[in-house]
């Protein structure tokens, strides 16, 4: 069930989890986990952490999860996937925008080192051509 597949995910986090490593996603998981072993329902913990989470695909995430636990169903694993694909496809989008933000500030740079190309090659020229 979902509640053991997230206790098993905290408890795989801590397993490889690094001296120093944190991972605040993971975090949230681990207190989600931890949160439903102090009696919360999971309802309750599931809606704690889509509050906590502030970033779009977790808080759908807790929302998915609390929908299936009210009204059940056999397909939250089709769901689920159909949720990571879309987060997957979202967070392409915003690297490529992020990338030709990037792009777009080393022009002005990179037409500074065009100049500096053509002094270099340039420059001699004309003086050997001047003497």
């Amino acid at each position: 069930n979902v509640r053991k597949a997230i206790e098993r995910i905290g408890n795989d986090y801590l397993k490889y989890k690094k001296e120093g490593d944190c991972n605040w996603a993971y975090e949230e998981i681990l207190a989600l986990a931890d949160e439903m072993n102090r009696g919360i329902s999971e309802k309750e913990a599931y809606e704690r952490y889509g509050e906590r989470c502030q970033i779009l695909p977790y808080r759908t995430l807790a929302a998915l999860l609390v929908q299936y636990l009210q009204k059940g169903g056999d397909d939250i694993q089709r769901i689920l996937e159909e949720e990571c694909k879309k987060a997957q496809e979202v967070r392409i989008q915003q690297v490529k925008i992020i990338g030709e933000q990037v792009s777009t500030k080393l022009l002005f740079p990179m037409m500074i080192m065009l100049v500096i190309v053509f002094v270099i090659v340039l420059l001699p020229a004309w003086i050997s051509f001047s003497v």
